[in-house]
């Protein structure tokens, strides 16, 4: 399947990631705090099909897997109630972020929604993905590291 070839395309070593965001609550996720963990940074709107679509496989990711942390990063000018309302719709669990239609990835713009980093427990990019992403193909690249 060429998602899980594709997961996680790997990019070049490079500094750990660091940022803090707000989520849609108010509270602060500041990404050096997750070290020691993976990290699923999802870029998406509640517009997008396919944003949409892997949603319940991420919060399954996230709810099953102490070792995995999915931040999901909110790409449109939507106001906190709406995303609320999209979060209690999906039965998300895991923090949704909220930027801006406009702001650019860890890695520069976003051309393509959903779009997915993987963080290494270092903090390092460990790949990205384009487009839609599975809990298996994850699980698979993560726990092909680990051997």
């Amino acid at each position: 399947m060429v998602l899980a070839a594709l997961l996680l395309s790997p990019v070049a070593a490079a500094e750990p990631i660091e940022f803090e965001m707000e989520d849609i609550d108010g509270k602060q996720h500041k990404l050096s705090s997750y070290r020691g963990k993976w990290v699923l940074l999802n870029y998406w709107a509640t517009w997008c099909g396919p944003c949409r679509q892997e949603m319940p496989d991420l919060d399954e990711l996230h709810e099953t897997n102490e070792d995995v942390v999915v931040l999901g990063i909110n790409l449109e000018d939507a106001s906190s109630r709406k995303l609320k309302m999209f979060r209690e719709q999906y039965s998300i669990s895991f923090p949704l972020l909220k930027s801006s239609a406009d702001a650019d990835g860890i890695n520069g713009p976003i051309q393509k929604l959903p779009t997915s980093y993987l963080l290494s427990p270092d903090g390092e990019i460990a790949g990205y993905q384009v487009g839609t992403i599975t809990r298996e193909a994850i699980e698979s690249y993560i726990d092909k590291q680990a051997k």
